[in-house]
């Protein structure tokens, strides 16, 4: 018999279809199933038994099959099926084997509600499937026995012994010495284990109402499935945040020990940015470069003329004749009423009327020397605006070259950069690979506080169930007496367990400083 593949719906662990090819090549016929502790290899171990024989050996709730996960998220009503389907290969025909049960959400719990008959199935000739529907377990039990299969499917996490049929780990306790304290333990066992000391006590317990004892009851083994689905999502999601932590301090000593590379990859990218702003700058620059250009081409060759236009002026010796003060108004009422402000008589076309006249001519602006301070004014202004806007268009220009002369320094020092670094690791996917490691350490952190407040949560609600249970089973006599049966074999198992641990410890630390 050779196994091709195995496919698993919902299987414990496994939440979703999950397919796993097996190498059946007559040269390369080893699959090698790598991963830590309570990653699922027992699990898939143990599907190949519950498809093969419908039996399982799981620590916790063993008969509960499906997803813990899915089961949390399923709703009143609803259904969900756990499949396991193995392909083999025997006597050079390919067989399937289906196994699979239904689950179904009813009043908050998921409880099993149809186990389908096993399946198995072959391909003829023409590679069609055919049932195979006489005694489908006769025959899986006729290609390998349930009682050696245990040999064949081997759980390192569960190794018997092939003499006597025990299991290792009771061995090793025996050897120690713990075994004693594990079996008082088991006998001891709790409220739910109806074979165990605890449990046939709480068998003996009456209760006024039977209905509100047995809710209570039920309630009570759901919060402890419960506790156990969130203690094994804690224990998953520390392992995977430990995980991270550990790849973090690689990181972190890869980044540390290549400081100088980092520093220079940054550098190199700082200078990129600087290059491409000040190729920015430049591009601005030439638009006001040109901008400047063109309002000074007409001024750049006005500005000798200005100059020499003013040289001129300054040597004229020029003067204002004009009286300050006077208007041409006043002037003209004199005229008009002919007589002075002196009281002397002025008649037309005397001397005095034409000097008045004379007068009114230089102020009403006709005056050349109005016109040539006007025109001096002028051109000072704009020789000073000229030069201004030369001076800055200097300025920019200056301001190009030294933007080049940077970008250039900048290029050339990137090329040294990129010539030291050139067959160094790249860090930044470390920088990049170290946040994310960050990010799912900050994730699964949070996970695990969100997990230990809803498992504090469930103890509360455990313990207030646990509560209410004792006031019904505190109402008799005889409950009052086995009730303090069961405190007294409860703290006898709290005794031995902490006894157990220590000794255990113990030999460890014993078994540790020997080793050394």
């Amino acid at each position: 018999m050779l196994i091709k593949s195995l496919k698993l719906k919902n299987f414990r662990q496994f939440k979703g279809d999950i397919n796993i090819n097996f190498s059946y090549d007559p040269q390369k016929n080893v699959t090698i199933i790598l991963g830590d502790n309570t990653y699922g290899k027992t699990t898939l171990l143990q599907a190949f038994s519950w498809c093969f024989y419908k039996t399982v050996n799981f620590d916790h709730n063993p008969k509960f099959l499906l997803n813990y996960e899915l089961s949390e998220e399923m709703l009143n009503g609803s259904t969900n099926i756990v499949s396991v389907e193995i392909i083999i290969i025997h006597e050079n025909t390919e067989y399937g084997i289906i196994r699979k049960q239904e689950y179904k959400k009813i009043n908050g719990k998921t409880v099993l509600v149809n186990e389908f008959p096993l399946k198995v199935w072959y391909k003829n000739e023409t590679g069609n499937q055919v049932s195979l529907d006489d005694s489908p377990e006769t025959w899986i039990n006729d290609i390998l026995p349930k009682d050696l299969s245990t040999y064949f499917f081997f759980d390192t996490e569960r190794v018997n012994s092939i003499s006597h049929k025990e299991n290792v780990t009771e061995a090793v306790k025996g050897l120690l010495g713990l075994s004693a304290l594990s079996k008082t333990i088991e006998h001891l066992g709790t409220k739910n284990r109806r074979d165990s000391v605890i449990g046939k006590f709480q068998q003996e317990l009456d209760t006024d109402n039977e209905q509100d004892s047995a809710e209570i009851e039920q309630k009570i083994q759901d919060n402890e499935l419960k506790l156990q689905n969130i203690d094994e999502q804690i224990k998953e999601t520390k392992k995977n945040k430990e995980k991270y932590e550990n790849r973090k301090e690689e990181l972190d000593k890869i980044i540390h020990a290549n400081a100088d590379t980092k520093r220079m990859q940054e550098d190199e990218k700082r200078l990129e940015n600087e290059i491409k702003n000040n190729e920015k700058n430049l591009e601005e620059n030439k638009t006001e470069i040109y901008n400047y250009f063109h309002r000074l081409t007409k001024a750049y060759f006005e500005k000798p003329l200005m100059k020499e236009s003013l040289s001129y002026i300054n040597t004229l010796n020029l003067k204002d004749d004009r009286i300050s003060g006077l208007s041409e108004h006043i002037l003209r009422k004199i005229l008009d009423r002919g007589i002075c402000i002196c009281g002397n008589s002025v008649k037309k076309d005397s001397s005095e009327y034409n000097y008045i006249l004379k007068e009114i001519q230089k102020i009403s602006g006709d005056n050349l020397y109005d016109e040539i301070k006007k025109f001096k004014y002028e051109l000072e202004i704009r020789e000073k605006n000229i030069y201004a806007n030369i001076e800055e268009f200097e300025k920019k220009y200056e301001n190009r070259l030294r933007l080049q002369k940077n970008i250039e320094d900048k290029i050339c020092r990137i090329e040294e950069i990129r010539k030291t670094i050139r067959d160094k690791d790249d860090m930044r996917k470390y920088e990049f690979e170290r946040d994310e490691c960050r990010s799912k350490i900050r994730y699964l952190q949070e996970k695990i506080d969100i997990l230990k407040e809803n498992k504090g949560k469930c103890e509360k609600s455990k313990e207030i169930l646990e509560k209410q249970q004792s006031k019904l089973i505190s109402k008799t006599d005889h409950n009052r007496k086995i009730y303090r049966y069961i405190n007294y074999a409860e703290a006898l198992l709290e005794w031995i367990e902490e006894n157990q641990k220590e000794k255990a410890k113990e030999i460890k630390e014993r078994l540790e400083k020997k080793g050394k």
